[in-house]
């Protein structure tokens, strides 16, 4: 996972230098701080390599319109040759929320948003007309051109640190993240974090129908 670099040329040298040590993906994170702004990064990481996939860890949902992200994603899979992945999450950053001047909203609003979002870009990539009319988006006659190169779309990765959103993940995802759960202040409870709840969490994963076997 990457986000700073001190130069364009910097920036193409930890691509290069990740695709040369054989990682198999560049992540880029999604914070109004130090960091690069993740969508021209990928981009351009994609055009400094040949092999090495790249992707968000994860695109705050609230940061952006759907149909917009659905677009430039398909936009970043086309030029990279279907190397992207595409990390989406609920958004937990207040000091973000703050600095853009949208509303830090309770977790049970963000991971409604965040679902409706995902369900919406899937029909976005793969649909040739998308009308959606939910409780927190409404798309008309909606038709994304160019078409992602990946099929039925780049893999989905959801991220987050709830009971929920491991749900959804189990659902909805390609790739599923851990995430430390958020506290009052939006800020990440690394505690969360160790081995002993990873492996709750990744119990309680398998546990879903998707992921259950059969009986």
């Amino acid at each position: 996972m990457a986000s700073r670099a001190r130069s364009g040329e910097h920036w193409l040298d930890i691509a290069r230098r990740a695709e040369a040590l054989g990682y198999d993906v560049l992540l880029v994170t999604d914070h109004i701080t130090d960091q690069l702004a993740p969508i021209p990064a990928l981009a351009v990481a994609a055009e400094a390599t040949t092999r090495l996939r790249v992707g968000s860890f994860v695109f705050d949902n609230d940061y952006r319109n759907p149909v917009m992200l659905a677009k430039e994603a398909a936009t970043l899979d086309l030029l990279s040759a279907g190397r992207l992945e595409v990390g989406i999450g609920a958004g937990w950053n207040m000091r973000d929320y703050r600095q853009l001047g949208i509303a830090y909203d309770p977790p049970k609003t963000r991971v409604d948003r965040v679902e409706e979002a995902i369900r919406l870009l899937k029909r976005l990539w793969t649909e040739p007309r998308v009308t959606h009319e939910g409780r927190h988006y409404r798309v008309h006659d909606a038709t994304l051109l160019p078409r992602p190169v990946q099929r039925p779309h780049p893999p989905l990765m959801i991220a987050g640190g709830g009971p929920r959103m491991l749900r959804i993940a189990a659902r909805e995802a390609q790739i599923v993240g851990f995430a430390p759960a958020v506290n009052a202040r939006g800020g990440p409870q690394l505690r969360t974090l160790t081995m002993k709840s990873l492996k709750r969490r990744i119990a309680r994963l398998r546990r879903e129908p998707r992921f259950a076997s059969p009986c």
